[in-house]
C-alpha cells in the first residue's frame, strides 16, 4: 500500500497478518473456532491496523491523528483512547 512504508509492510505488519492469517480465514469461511484471549488481541490489532491504514489513504479526513497511528506502532499495539467506544 502506497501509504505504509515498506519497513512496516514488511515488518511489525506482516508478522500481525502471519499470526491472522489462520483465524481470518476461518472466520470468512464461516468455521467455528474458539478464540482465546490471546487470538482476540491478534484479531483486534489486526482490525485496528487495518482501519488505521484504510484511514491514511482514504483521502477524506483522518479519524485516527498521526501521534495515534505513531503510538500503536511503537507502543505495544495501544489501542487509542476514544477508539473503543468511538469519538
Amino acid at each position: 500500500m502506497p501509504c505504509v512504508c515498506m519497513t512496516c509492510n514488511n515488518g511489525w505488519m506482516s508478522r500481525l497478518e502471519t499470526k491472522c492469517k489462520p483465524m481470518i480465514g476461518s472466520l470468512l469461511e464461516d468455521l467455528s473456532l474458539t478464540l482465546d484471549a490471546e487470538h482476540r488481541k491478534f484479531l483486534s490489532e489486526w482490525a485496528l491496523k487495518m482501519a488505521m491504514v484504510n484511514d491514511t489513504c482514504g483521502g477524506r479526513g483522518r479519524f485516527f491523528t498521526e501521534a495515534e497511528c505513531y503510538e500503536f506502532k511503537s507502543n505495544n499495539r495501544k489501542i487509542p483512547d476514544g477508539s473503543q467506544g468511538g469519538r
